[in-house]
This record gives C-alpha cells, structure tokens and sequence, in this order.
C-alpha cells in the first residue's frame, strides 16, 4: 500500500507517521539545538522535492561525507521519500578512497559538511566530478522550485543505503 508517496514499510512512511503521531517530540538533540518529529518530517520533505526538482529521479545515488549531524539525518529521510539511494562515506577515508568510491557508486548528486567539503571537493575533481553541494544549505541551494515535484511512489523493496566497508573500491 502506497501514501503520501511511501509505502507502509518504508523509513519515509515511518517519519510522516512519527510527526503526526508526536510531532512535538524531540527527534535530534545536537549540541545546542532541537528538532521536533515535525521539523524533521516537513524538512525532509522539502528537500525530498529539492532534490527531484534539482533533477535527479528515483534510484538515483546521493553521496555525502560529514560527521554525524542533523542535516545527515534529514537528507536520509528525503532520500527515503525520493526514493533515492544516499552513500555515505567515511571521513576518516583518504581523498584517494574517496574519489575510488565516487567512482564505484556514480553519484548524480555530492554533498559535504563545513569541514569535509575541501576533502570532497578534491576527490570530485580527481574522478571529474561535479564540486559537492553544502550538506548544511543543501535545502536552501534546492529548495526554489520544490513545491511543485511530486514525490514518487517508494516500495519497500527500493534501495535506501549503500555503504562500503573499509578497503572497499
């Protein structure tokens, strides 16, 4: 059974159940800030539809290197919705590692946090890929025409997650 773009089964269903079934609670405590189940539900929604809108479609792969943040979390549940497939990488991989990785998973979109994205960057530019979005504006580098993308139907046999171990190519 497919709503709201999500089947049943899936992590999107999940977080659009959790927001209306508690959105007031507390779903991501960092450092000094808070994000509500609604937040983080209407946030990943938007950028779900930033995400379409910026031109990638349903299987598409979405690669990020940061350390833990709440921006990792709501880009993991757009992905969800936008039946895209997020890779994260490891920060503690070389820029060699990473570029190899690029390479193996052909990402239609790059994203890193602050202090990763000078790593990234180099590994893009090794492999000739695109530079990598901001991970912390990526919503408001997206968001411009977003109201208008439809989500797409998401299975619960569609990918999610492809994560590679260490000395993965």
């Amino acid at each position: 059974m497919i709503r709201d773009g999500c089947g049943i089964g899936t992590i999107g269903h999940w977080i659009t159940d959790s927001a209306g079934l508690t959105p007031d609670q507390v779903a991501i405590e960092f450092l000094e800030s808070v994000v509500t189940y609604r937040e983080l539900n209407e946030g990943s929604t938007q950028l779900a539809r930033g995400l379409l809108a910026h031109g990638l479609v349903r299987g598409d792969r979405v690669v990020t290197l940061s350390e833990n943040r709440p921006e990792q979390v709501e880009l993991f549940f757009a992905c969800a919705k936008a039946g895209l497939i997020l890779a994260p990488l490891n920060c503690h991989s070389s820029v060699v590692e990473l570029a190899r990785q690029l390479e193996s998973f052909t990402p239609s979109l790059a994203a890193a946090s602050r202090s990763q994205r000078a790593r990234l960057s180099e590994a893009c530019s090794l492999v000739g890929s695109s530079s990598p979005y901001g991970l912390e504006g990526l919503a408001d580098s997206l968001v411009q025409r977003s109201n208008v993308v439809d989500l797409p139907p998401v299975h619960e046999s569609d990918g999610l997650l492809l994560i590679s171990a260490s000395g993965t190519p």
